[in-house]
């Protein structure tokens, strides 16, 4: 009966083929998800507060703050948790994240359940196309 051993990890710290490739690709990823997630989150704040009756200059600070708080918070536990902090000492910041996460959650969502000249916008488009055969199942819950 043959056994195969696994590689070994690389003990030695050479670099492995490959290594850097996929740092940068995963590295350019998840840069590009931060972006994409800003833009969206500032274009629904923005039309939220529009949506208020709120200028849109405020919208612009509301959604970055928000956003950049959660960033501020998931790099600061990550580091102080790297340095030694234990979870009791981590538990108010986490806490804090997680009510920045309900928060952006609710500012992101809560476009839909206002009632605004946009939305009647779309549905009185939506209620034009009843040529196209979609149109009556935009009237029924735009109407």
């Amino acid at each position: 009966m043959r056994t195969f051993v696994a590689a070994a990890p690389n003990q030695a710290g050479l670099p492995l083929p490959g290594r850097a490739l996929t740092r940068r690709a995963v590295t350019i990823t998840t840069a590009a998800i931060v972006v994409m997630s800003f833009a969206f989150s500032l274009g629904n704040v923005t039309g939220l507060c529009l949506d208020l009756g709120i200028t849109a200059w405020i919208g612009w600070l509301v959604a970055p703050a928000v956003d950049l708080s959660v960033i501020g918070l998931l790099t600061g536990i990550r580091f102080l948790s790297l340095h030694g902090y234990t979870d009791s000492q981590l538990a108010r910041p986490k806490y804090m994240l997680r009510f920045c996460g309900i928060l952006t959650l609710a500012l992101n969502t809560a476009g839909g359940g206002v009632p605004s000249s946009r939305a009647s916008i779309r549905c009185s488009w939506a209620g034009r196309t009843g040529g196209t055969g979609c149109g009556s199942r935009w009237k029924s819950t735009c109407w």
